[in-house]
């Protein structure tokens, strides 16, 4: 737990919350804007928002996590991110087809639907999944693993679980109180995957954490 802790009072988790807050920023006042201009141009306005939007949203938290990256696994010495690209072809382009397609495939289950609190981890784990496939190949897999223990993954669910209500609970309660504030609508739709990642950031350490072996 501890280690965990150290990842959420670290200055790169800090760092990364803000600039992936400012993305957010950005492509939400970028979605009202070009909805505005393609509110008549029925296929490009749904282009924008089921493929465009959540592009540019996955990109921001692949973003994230790689700011993250250096206090996730606990390796020493740790490869860079750069290192770990160039160890490949086409690795960035995977990475982000991996979570494109989970961004687009999550919503359509009837149970879930386009639920953030739960598709923000999800992508999370798998850029994470695809970092450790990476290590593995720059390290060898005698300090890492894709699977973490069954009690790490019982805490990941334990965390995944509880993170989800948590988002749901202080978007409502933050949202509701800075339109009160500032005398605005729904601000809880900007604050909602922001709110998101943050709360489920301890599965994603959880999981990093525990696929090191050494």
């Amino acid at each position: 737990m501890n280690d965990i802790l150290d990842v959420i009072i670290s200055t790169r988790f800090f760092a990364a919350t803000l600039i992936y807050s400012l993305l957010v920023f950005l492509i939400f006042w970028l979605d009202l804007w070009l909805e505005e201009k393609l509110h008549d141009i029925h296929v490009s306005d749904w282009m924008v928002e089921h493929f465009g939007i959540p592009l540019l949203h996955a990109l921001a938290m692949i973003l994230f996590v790689i700011i993250l990256y250096p206090e996730l696994f606990p390796l020493d010495p740790l490869p860079s991110i750069s290192e770990l690209v160039s160890n490949g072809e086409g690795r960035i382009q995977h990475m982000m087809n991996w979570v494109f397609v989970i961004a687009l495939l999550i919503p359509m289950i009837p149970v879930i639907g386009p639920r953030i609190e739960i598709i923000l981890p999800v992508q999370g784990l798998i850029v994470l999944v695809i970092l450790s496939r990476w290590l593995i190949q720059y390290v060898g897999s005698d300090q890492i693993s894709l699977l973490p223990t069954g009690t790490t993954v019982g805490a990941m669910l334990l965390t995944g679980i509880a993170g989800s209500f948590l988002t749901v609970y202080l978007t409502q309660y933050l949202g509701q109180w800075s339109d009160r504030r500032f005398n605005v609508d729904h601000s809880g739709t900007l604050l909602y995957p922001i709110l998101a990642l943050i709360t489920q950031t301890p599965t994603l350490a959880l999981y990093a954490r525990g696929t090191f072996q050494a």
